[in-house]
This record gives structure tokens, sequence and C-alpha cells, in this order.
């Protein structure tokens, strides 16, 4: 009866067609606004028609007619014969798609299952390098499948490493992983159409095949089940990667076009993104070293103290009681204790950081809960989780950078996030501690720009002031201290030094009085007057601030010195917190998108730099403005003077760019 009640009974009679059960979020800027709010970019992204109802810009990408078949001819190629002939023809093509499919989670350690190619003129096939059974894979026992590398590598490896061969693929840098570690290297010129889209258009949520090929060739291609490729029919990935290889194709023609009127956008992609991406993969394939011993006696120190936290805890609270519930110590902290509440959520009174931090000058316990949350997050995610991110193979951890997520042009880290390290606190940098290099007589060579953000905003601003003080090597915080006070230099304490700290960098990030007089506590009124003050002393960066906002709502989009552009379809919004939002970000984005830009040039100056003299020597991570190298101890000097003056030369400026470097037996000792 269970059996016969979850089955769907496919004898009721329809009377409808399926296209009208189609249904949508609501359009209007009250449902915009709040979905903005929340976070929810992706719901955001797929509510259709949006802008087209609040009458402004929709930032999508241009889109061509639709270009996929409805049933694209395509075949699989089973044997060495037929891939032979199928690649004496590809090599008339002058140039030719690629799609790797792979099986597993992980680029360094996932099997390639096959490839699917295409030449500019002929027909799709897939290559399966992993030939499983011809129905998915049922058993609860893994059945090894058949490999078929044996007589593939010997015919795709000549075609893959000609040095004439155009190559057009999405995501190069994850796929040239996986095909390099079956002895397939790509040599040619690359176009990356993920990359291409990116540079196009960065405040996509979505850079997948699938999605490009819906938005841009009005071609939708589902996704395969999120299952591995062992448990799916041969056809259906065949298939499946066949129609991603033909869109690529017809993406990377419609993207090329595209790129025709965008001239510096174009240049962004060839000089920078494109050039990165090989460079991240190299990166990526060094990896990192971690003392696994250190970790071991580190995760014992942290277990430790987390249990006196918790004794001390209790014995605050007078009982004992789950910790990590938000509902439990919500009762200890505001009925038990006493304490006032600060903020309300759905499901009670909140006990969130801020929160915590709020309350810490009254009770002694939401300090403890900072400390406890701090270290057990810690433990979780690096002391403990940092070991099982290690590569059988290779014993190291190979981190994956991601080019296409953020906005700005900045790179993110994952899997593991090795640039969300704290370094602020001693317990950051014991983690970073663990990071060594990997052969006997390296250091670690760590180096960071000097307020580049500060810096590019006195270049752009073109404010004197801030000039001034950037080209005399002065303390910039201290100068706006002594400068908003009207004292000398010599009279500024710590504390004024540590406000106008604050609003040096809050102006970048266009905080308002509200926040910087909780940053810095002090009542609104009086920060209020302390950003007027600021503004008084650099009118320079009010008239940048002010232009930047007046042609970012005339134009709708705003760009990097190197010409990265980010769209602002709402910055006209009639919603003040959506249009303040935009206009926060059209001021930001000049700047912190030229230092990600930067960073990005000073990699690939650095590189080119260092990396002949000795293959000891690899840029190994970067981390915000700062790169870490690994290389032989008897080489700091020489390497340090040429990646200070590549870093420090390889952008002008109307200030000098500044390179702080330090080395040391870890990357706790390098960054210090």
């Amino acid at each position: 009866m269970s059996r016969q009640l979850f089955i769907i009974d496919d004898k009721v009679p329809v009377d409808f067609e399926l296209d009208q059960l189609k249904t949508f979020l609501p359009t209007n800027e009250a449902v915009t606004a709040r979905l903005s709010d929340l976070g929810l970019k992706h719901v955001l992204a797929q509510t259709v028609n949006v802008a087209a109802e609040l009458g402004q810009e929709k930032p999508v990408f241009e889109a061509a007619p639709e270009i996929l078949p409805v049933t694209l001819e395509h075949k699989i190629i089973s044997n060495a014969n037929d891939l032979t002939e199928f690649v004496v023809a590809l090599k008339q093509a002058t140039e030719i798609a690629i799609t790797v499919v792979a099986d597993g989670i992980g680029f360094d350690s996932a099997h390639l299952a096959g490839i699917a190619i295409k030449g500019d003129s002929g027909e799709t096939a897939y290559i399966p390098v992993l030939e499983y059974s011809e129905e998915p894979q049922t058993s609860l026992f893994e059945v090894e499948p058949v490999d078929n590398l044996s007589w593939i590598k010997p015919i795709l490896a000549p075609l893959f490493s000609s040095d004439s061969l155009k190559i057009i693929i999405h995501n190069a840098k994850d796929s040239s992983w996986v095909l390099a570690r079956y002895g397939l290297t790509l040599a040619g010129e690359i176009f990356d159409t993920m990359l291409s889209a990116y540079v196009l258009q960065s405040v996509e949520s979505d850079y997948s095949v699938e999605h490009l090929s819906t938005v841009c060739l009005s071609s939708p291609i589902e996704k395969l089940p999120p299952r591995g490729v062992k448990s799916l029919a041969m056809e259906l990935v065949a298939k499946h990667s066949c129609e991603v290889t033909f869109a690529i194709e017809q993406l990377s023609k419609l993207f090329k076009e595209q790129y025709s009127s965008a001239s510096s956008q174009h240049e962004l992609l060839d000089i920078m993104e494109t050039p990165i991406s090989a460079m991240l993969y190299r990166m990526e394939q060094h990896g990192i070293k971690l003392d696994l011993d250190y970790l071991s006696e580190l995760k014992e120190q942290f277990t430790s103290r987390i249990k006196t936290l918790e004794t001390a805890i209790y014995d605050l609270a007078g009982e004992e009681f789950n910790i990590n519930s938000s509902k439990q110590l919500s009762v200890i902290l505001f009925e038990k204790i006493g304490l006032k509440p600060v903020k309300k959520i759905a499901s009670g009174w909140s006990t969130d950081s801020t929160v915590l931090s709020a309350l810490s000058g009254q009770h002694q316990l939401p300090e403890l809960m900072l400390e406890y949350r701090g270290l057990a997050k810690l433990l979780n995610t690096y002391v403990a989780g940092l070991p099982n991110q290690v590569n059988n193979t290779t014993g190291l951890v190979h981190t994956s950078f991601n080019q296409a997520v953020t906005a700005t042009g900045r790179l993110s880290s994952s899997n593991p996030n090795l640039q969300n390290i704290p370094i602020r606190s001693e317990d950051g940098r014991l983690i970073r501690r663990a990071f060594v290099p990997r052969q006997s007589g390296n250091v670690f060579l760590s180096a960071d720009y000097s307020q580049v953000e500060l810096r590019l905003l006195a270049h752009l601003s073109k404010d004197e002031g801030l000039i001034e003080t950037f080209n005399v090597g002065g303390d910039v915080h201290r100068r706006t201290a002594a400068l908003i006070a009207d004292i000398s230099e010599d009279k500024v304490t710590a504390e004024m030094r540590s406000r106008a700290k604050a609003i040096n960098f809050g102006v970048i990030y266009g905080m308002g009085a509200r926040k910087l007089a909780k940053q810095i506590d002090v009542k609104v009124r009086e920060a209020s007057g302390f950003i007027d003050e600021y503004f008084v002393t650099y009118p320079g960066v009010k008239t940048f601030i002010d232009n930047t906002k007046d042609q970012a709502r005339e134009a709708h989009q705003v760009s990097t010195i190197m010409g990265r552009v980010r769209r602002l379809p709402d910055i006209t919004s009639n919603n003040p917190r959506l249009r303040s939002f935009q206009e926060r970000v059209a001021v930001n984005t000049p700047i912190q998108g030229s230092a990600a830009d930067l960073i990005k040039l000073a990699m690939l100056a650095v590189d080119e730099k260092i990396s002949h003299i000795d293959d000891e020597i690899r840029i190994l991570l970067q981390v915000h403005d700062e790169l870490l190298i690994e290389l032989p101890a008897e080489r700091v000097d020489e390497i340090s003077v040429l990646v200070r003056e590549a870093m420090e030369q390889v952008m002008e400026l109307s200030v000098p760019l500044v390179v702080d470097i330090h080395t040391g037996a870890n990357w706790a000792e390098a960054h210090d």
C-alpha cells in the first residue's frame, strides 16, 4: 500500500499544457529590494522582467537568436581507428571546442571520464575515456569501468600539445588540471568562454555553460543530474557534453563579436585574465605543504582551551546548557542573567557576534562566548579541517583560486579557503605557522602592498593633500587626524589616529555617520562632524565621490583604471535602499576593482621576473594584496629586489606604490 501511495498516477487525464503552469516571482520594486536585502542573488537573477517592469536597464548579456539545434548531431567514438580519422579532420579546423567530463569532486583528484570535441566545421564527438556499462550503475558495489586511455592518449596528446591549435574551452584552468593528470596538455592559444563572460558581465551569479547558453543563445541546456558519471547512461553524458561543446563554440563567436566594440575589456581579457588563469593553474598544481605534526599539537591545545572556556561559561551561567544553541544562550543571557536584549530575529532575541560584542562590557559571559566561538571555528575549519584537504598523491594542499566570482575582479579561494585565515588574532597566526616550505633549506617570502586602496583613492581623486602625504612617505592616518583636529602630527594620540584610520577606510566603502559612530564608539552627530571635517580636509575626495556617482547614474556602470566594467542597473531606482547600495558600489568599485587588477598585474610581472631563475622559486598563494613565494634561503636578497621592483613599477600612479617584504620559516613568520 505504501508503495502504491507514492507512485505518481500517470493515467490521470490532463487537459492543459505544461507551459500554462509556469510561475514567476512578482516583479515590482518592493520585491526586488527585499530579495536584494536578503542577499538572494540567484533568485533575484531569475526574476523575470524585473528591470522592464521598473523601466530600468537589466544587466544581461547581449542575446543572440536561438542557436542550439533541436537535435544536435553527435557521435560516440569507441575505437582508435575512428578517433584517428576524426583527428585528421580536426587538423583542418582553425580552432576546436573541447569539453572535459570529470567523474568525482575536486580537480586534483577527479577522474577523466570523457572528452567532447568539435571542429569549426563538422560534427561533434564524445570520446569515453572511462566506459561504464550500458545501463546506469545501480549496484551497491562499484563496477570498474573499461579504461580507454591507452588508445586515446597517443592520438589526442599530439593534437592537444600543438602550439598552432586554437582551443575554445569553458573554465580552462580546472579542465587543464584534469587533463594534465592523464598526460594530456593543452598548449595552444586558448579562448575561455567562462572568463570571457565574466569580463563582459561581472555581476552574473552563474557562469555555467547551461546558464550562459540560455541567456546568451536563447538555447536552454539541461544540467546533468548531480550524480557521478558512472550512474548515468553513456548516451546521456555524450549528448549533454556535445551540446555543451557546441554551445561554447557559439558563445565564443558571440563574445568575440561583443569584444570588437569593447576594446578595453578585450585587452583586460587578453593581457590579464587569460594569462592569470594559466598562472593560477600552475600555482594550484604547486600546492603548499602543511606541518601535520604541528597541527596535531595545535588541535590538542585548542581542544583543551575550549574545554576550559566551557567550564568557565557554565560557572558564569550557573548551569550547564548547549553552548552552541542560540536559543538556550538567549535564555541564559536575557532571562537568567537579565541583560538587555539588543536585536530581535524571527526565532527570538539574537545572540550573534555583534550582540555579544555589545554586551561584553556588561558581563563576562558574552566575552567568553565570543572567544569560544572564535576558537571553535578555527579548530573545526582549519586545525581539524586542513589535514583532510591534503592530497593523497602529492601530500600537499591544492587550494582552488576562483576568477569568475567577485564583481570587483578579486580572486577568491576555496577547498580550502586560504584567503580567510584570520591574521589579526594570535590564534589565526598560530594556524598560519602550519604552512611551511616543502624543501629543506627553503623559506617563505611575503610581499604585501602597503595601504594600496588609499593610494588608489589618492590617485583617482587627485586630492593634493592625500597625494602629498604619500609622496613624502608620511603616515596617512596620523596626517588625517592632525588635519581634522587642526593640530601638529606629534600631538596626535593613538585614539585620534585609530579614529582617522576608520574614516579613511570608511570613505572607500561608503560608510555613513551611524556606522562610523558605532565603529569608533561616539555619538552619531559627532561621527557626522568627523566625516564633514574629513571632506573639508580632502576636498578632492568629496569631488571624486560626487562625480563618480553622477557618471554612474548617467552610464549605469563604472570602471576600474584597467577598464574593468561593473554594471549598476539600479543606481537610479526609486527604492532608496537599493539606490544607496548601488551608489556605494559605484564609489568602491573603481578603488577596490583597481586594487584587484593591480595585484593581478603584479603577479604576472613577478612571475616573469623570477620564474626562469630557479625551479625552487614558486609563487604559492595570493591573498588579496599579498603574494607568498617559496624560495631557497640563499636567494632571498636577490629575489626580494626583483619582487619589489616588479610590484612597485607595474602601474604608474600619481603616488608611489610601496611593498613590504618579510621572510620566515613559515607563513606566520613571513607575514609578520
